[in-house]
């Protein structure tokens, strides 16, 4: 038997820029792709890698000068993961805490689903009851009876008319069988699956200048991580998630919220919110669960080398470049919980200020009292 996905296969383009006047090129760009392919009807979310480095412009006064992708920031793995490693960690909790607040809303669409099905066994119920007397009705040739049940107009007993009859009866019973019908359908359905997700962006910039005793570098940045989680809910039990809403389930978070200036804390570093990943899916049955991670870099460097001596030293030549860096990411499997980290970027609004003030002299009253 044919497996439905196949094994990753890595792919890679690399292409080099334009000769600098000694004829000497370097590579400027480079695609590479991590991925599977799967089997028809390609409904399964599979993980994948797309990474493309990219060196935009190169200008230089040295005849002889050249770069390469691990001298621009944007495309160096190693500085990349200074910034785009926090970054990555705030978008992913922000978006997980997006798709926890949007299943509730799921919760509600799957509880109405519920219902109509339990409308639906009502339904079947009254609406075969109600056949199997008019049925019962007319072989025992009470018409006037059967009429009633199924709601339609009293046939004249003469023999001529048992056409019209037959038909007042055929539209009295033909929208009780739809009823049972349509039902059935209902019931035979099946649960639906819900599809929930949730984003989650951060950006971020910064500057950087190293100066040595011959050169002087200068790196401008920028950069966006984005997270979008994907699942469909399958299944709910309400207890359970009743039970973990009201803290019945993770008293750990009980605990926490009990200790003092705990939400001072909370303000800094994402503690609560951690300690909630643990049982916050509790009650849920997700399927096809993937998140996809969406990072971008840009910078522009500038470079200046000086003469030999004692400085100041006139200078002896200069470099600029821009480069860029995409990566798309997918993993699949079970949501993580929310990983324990500094908040980003740290933004104390006024109200929450307020708040802390307030608590703060609260608490300081009662000291001195």
């Amino acid at each position: 038997m044919v497996a439905p996905v196949t094994a990753p296969v890595t792919t890679t383009l690399t292409l080099p820029g334009p000769p600098n006047p000694l004829g000497v090129r370097t590579i400027w760009y480079q695609k590479q792709r991590t991925g599977q392919k799967q089997r028809k009807p390609y409904n399964l979310p599979l993980p994948f890698t797309y990474d493309i480095r990219q060196i935009d412009t190169f200008t230089y006064t040295n005849s002889d000068a050249t770069l390469n992708l691990s001298q621009v920031w944007a495309c160096n793995d190693t500085l990349w993961a200074v910034e785009l490693g926090p970054a990555s960690t705030a978008s992913f909790n922000k978006a997980r805490s997006k798709f926890i607040s949007n299943l509730k809303p799921a919760q509600a669409e799957l509880g109405a689903v519920i219902g109509e099905m339990k409308q639906s066994l009502n339904t079947i119920a009254s609406r075969t009851t109600q056949l199997a007397k008019a049925y019962s009705a007319i072989r025992r040739l009470r018409l006037g009876e059967a009429a009633r049940i199924l709601g339609v107009k009293t046939p004249k007993k003469r023999y001529k008319q048992a056409s019209d009859a037959l038909l007042e009866f055929q539209f009295g019973w033909a929208p009780l069988v739809g009823d049972v019908s349509n039902a059935l359908k209902t019931l035979t359905g099946g649960l639906p699956s819900f599809r929930v997700h949730g984003k989650g962006t951060v950006h971020g910039a910064g500057k950087l200048a190293e100066v040595t005793s011959g050169t002087k570098h200068n790196t401008t940045y920028s950069f966006t991580s984005g997270h979008h989680i994907v699942s469909r809910v399958r299944a709910i039990n309400p207890n359970q998630a009743l039970a973990n809403q009201l803290g019945l389930v993770n008293l750990a978070t009980v605990a926490w919220e009990l200790t003092p200036w705990s939400f001072v804390l909370d303000y800094f570093v994402n503690v609560g919110e951690f300690l909630n990943g643990f049982t916050d899916l509790d009650g849920y049955t997700l399927a096809d669960t993937n998140w996809t991670w969406r990072a971008r870099a840009d910078s522009s460097e500038t470079l200046v080398w000086y003469k030999t001596g004692p400085p100041p030293q006139p200078e002896a030549g200069h470099a600029a470049w821009t480069g860029k860096h995409l990566r798309l990411q997918r993993a699949v499997g079970p949501l993580p919980g929310p990983i324990l980290a500094v908040r980003w970027p740290w933004n104390l609004s006024p109200t929450r200020a307020a708040t802390s003030t307030a608590l703060l002299l609260q608490q300081m009253h009662r000291i001195k009292r």
